[in-house]
């Protein structure tokens, strides 16, 4: 743990947990491009903690997949490739398919009420988002809002293990998608279709027709979206 003093003059602790999660929420979002160098000497100040508290973090992060490691050579930013995306959106659809037929079946009210809470948050983001003409300006928080969605309509399968290895996946698809993909994955209006698709077909406890709508939300991406978004910002 490292201290810094803010310019309040109070002193401030980050961890390497603290360090982690903000590098990972960066990651996902698009803050930095693809292959891009992350040198812990670099972003010491952007995250006001020190090369060694960064390198514990970018080291996790390594170990998780998010970032590569080379010796000699440092850590960087991955680069995706259409065989990884491709793969990793396999994983994920199969991760997710299962999570939801055990919640379907496990659901209960609580659940109920959690997933559409989450879809409430992630339909509001996405309506602003249908007039933008600038999404990246939304990016990060549509990223964190879909996530959450997600996450709630596997969230009552029972499974922490599950729940934690469909995280890491959704993450990883997460940057490929925007590093692939011109809108960050966003298609407007047919994106909050397919959202709605999957929640309706969940509270109805039509397993099938959720697995149906989650395929088709996932896989369409496939031949859309050709144009690279813009160049993320490091700082």
């Amino acid at each position: 743990m490292s201290k810094h003093t803010n310019f309040s003059g109070a002193t401030t602790h980050t961890s390497a947990g603290v360090a982690y999660e903000r590098l990972r929420d960066g990651l996902i979002w698009g803050r930095w491009k693809a292959g891009e160098k992350l040198k812990p000497q670099h972003l010491k100040d952007l995250f006001s903690t020190t090369s060694g508290v960064l390198r514990e973090a970018l080291i996790r992060l390594a170990g998780e997949s998010f970032v590569i490691f080379e010796e000699q050579r440092g850590f960087s930013t991955l680069n995706p490739t259409r065989e990884s995306f491709l793969e990793l959106r396999s994983l994920r659809i199969l991760l997710e398919k299962e999570g939801l037929t055990l919640s379907i079946q496990q659901g209960n009210l609580d659940w109920e009420s959690n997933l559409v809470a989450a879809h409430g948050q992630l339909q509001l983001i996405e309506r602003k988002m249908l007039n933008a003409t600038d999404l990246s300006d939304f990016i990060r928080t549509w990223s964190r809002y879909d996530a959450q969605f997600h996450a709630a309509l596997i969230a009552n399968c029972r499974s922490d293990l599950l729940k934690k290895e469909h995280r890491r996946i959704y993450d990883l698809y997460r940057i490929h998608a925007i590093a692939e993909l011109g809108t960050f994955g966003f298609r407007g209006k047919t994106t909050m279709d397919e959202h709605q698709a999957i929640v309706d077909s969940a509270l109805e406890r039509d397993t099938d027709a959720c697995i149906k709508a989650v395929d088709q939300h996932v896989t369409i991406y496939r031949d859309q979206d050709n144009v690279k978004p813009p160049t993320s910002q490091s700082g």
